[in-house]
């Protein structure tokens, strides 16, 4: 559900991430990546629109900060709407470019590569029929609610951690727990990318209709500790999303308005 929406388009900031790409065959474009401080921490795919969405991270041996300090104990207690002062310091950790910047409620579930509800296995690789590209089986992630746009297009969300739950701190997670039981909402902090990837390979249309994946990437920079406590509750949390214009693949107009009239 969608709590609050605003344009932004940061012209000057001293974040260390940013989005980069390498080239293949002829393409000058072909891969992209969200770096820190021009190391590569995700692969997020490329920019063919019939290709398998894919991610697979790249960078473990992880250091430096993902957030902003002064607004650390906001999103702990949650936050409502998007704020002038929110939006305006966590500039500061987003890389220059457009983005709409949406507040959703969330209800995560956690998942993993050829595990139980893993969209690689039971959604993508029926539709594509052939295997994913991250060979990260076993790798952990989070799914979030799907949603179908129209007869053959439907939305998958994404929640993908920087930190596996293995190396949490427990404490912090059953903190969260109590919070969100007593119906509090923090607010997780995520770069994200909307992809548009259409199917050309199948013999025939698939029984529902679906052709088309819209995937909606959200790469977490802050709350671990929350989605994870959320997944274990099965409750909502709240999810403070950057989602780049120039970076996602020209639909992400489209998914704000999806996200309006759904609420």
């Amino acid at each position: 559900m969608l709590l609050d929406h605003i344009y932004l388009k940061i012209t000057k900031s001293d974040s260390k991430l940013s989005f980069t790409t390498t080239g293949g065959g002829n393409w000058e474009v072909w891969d992209r990546f969200i770096s820190y401080d021009n190391e590569p921490l995700f692969h997020i795919g490329n920019i063919c629109g019939t290709c398998a969405f894919f991610f697979t991270q790249i960078k473990t041996d992880l250091a430096g900060s993902y957030t902003v300090d002064s607004v650390r104990n906001n999103l702990a207690n949650g936050i409502e709407t998007i704020s002038d002062d929110i939006s305006n310091q966590l500039s500061a950790i987003i890389p220059e470019g457009e983005y709409e910047c949406l507040l959703l409620e969330i209800q995560p579930y956690q998942t993993c590569y050829n595990g139980k509800r893993d969209y690689f296995k039971e959604e993508q690789n029926p539709l594509w029929d052939y295997e994913d590209e991250t060979d990260e089986t076993g790798g952990i992630y989070y799914r979030g609610t799907d949603r179908v746009i129209s007869e053959h297009e439907k939305l998958f969300e994404f929640f993908i951690p920087l930190y596996p739950p293995s190396s949490l701190e427990e404490n912090r997670v059953r903190f969260y727990q109590e919070q969100i039981r007593e119906g509090k909402q923090p607010t997780a902090l995520a770069l994200a990318v909307v992809d548009a990837k259409e199917c050309m390979t199948y013999m025939e249309i698939p029984e529902d209709g679906i052709v088309s994946h819209w995937t909606y990437a959200n790469y977490l920079l802050d709350g671990h500790h929350k989605i994870q406590a959320a997944a274990r509750e099965k409750k909502s949390i709240t999810l403070l999303s950057f989602i780049s214009k120039d970076a996602s693949f020209k639909v992400v107009d489209t998914l704000v308005e999806l996200y309006k009239k759904n609420n």
